[in-house]
C-alpha cells in the first residue's frame, strides 16, 4: 500500500474541518460589523429540562439542562420586531451559568441589539466565540497533521524497506 493512500484520508477530513471552521469564524466576524439598535427585555427566564443519562456504571441518572430563555423587542426602520437569541449559540450551562445570564438581562432592561442588515429578523445581544468553531479548528488541525504525519513516516519507512 502506498503512504499516500493512509494519509490522504486523515488529511482530507482535517481540511474538510478546518473549512467549516473558517467559515464559522468568518460568519462570526461578519457579526461583529452589524448595526444595533436599542431594545428593551420583554421576558427572561430559566427553562429546566431533565433528560436521563447513563452514568458510568450503565445506571440511569436523571440530568438537568437549565437554559435561559430571554426575548427583547427592538425596531428597526419603523417595524416592532423581537429576538430570543442572547448569543450566536444557544446557552446552555448549569445552575450557575443560567441564573447569570438571566440576571445580566432582567425584563424591563434597555439593551443594545445588534441585527443583521441583510435580515433584521435575525438578531443577538452579544457576540462570542463560536465555540463549534473553536471545535472544529482543533480537530481538523489534528487530522491535516496526523495524515501529513502518516504520509511523511511512512514514505521514509517504505525507502528504507526497498
Amino acid at each position: 500500500m502506498q503512504p499516500w493512500m493512509i494519509g490522504t484520508p486523515f488529511a482530507v477530513v482535517g481540511i474538510v474541518l478546518v473549512w467549516i471552521a473558517v467559515h464559522i469564524f468568518t460568519n462570526d466576524s461578519a457579526m461583529k460589523s452589524w448595526p444595533t439598535t436599542d431594545g428593551v427585555i420583554v421576558s427572561s427566564a430559566i427553562e429546566t429540562a431533565i433528560t436521563q443519562t447513563k452514568d458510568q456504571a450503565g445506571h440511569l441518572r436523571p440530568w438537568e439542562t437549565r437554559v435561559p430563555k430571554v426575548r427583547y423587542s427592538y425596531t428597526v426602520n419603523a417595524k416592532q420586531l423581537e429576538g430570543t437569541r442572547i448569543t450566536r449559540e444557544p446557552s446552555v450551562g448549569n445552575h450557575g451559568e443560567a441564573d447569570q445570564w438571566i440576571k445580566r438581562y432582567p425584563v424591563g432592561k434597555a439593551v443594545k441589539v445588534y441585527y443583521d442588515p441583510n435580515d433584521p429578523t435575525s438578531s443577538v445581544l452579544e457576540f462570542k466565540t463560536s465555540v463549534g468553531g473553536v471545535l472544529f479548528g482543533a480537530i481538523g488541525a489534528f487530522f491535516l497533521l496526523l495524515g501529513v504525519a502518516l504520509f511523511v513516516v511512512l514514505k521514509y519507512f517504505v525507502k528504507l524497506s526497498s
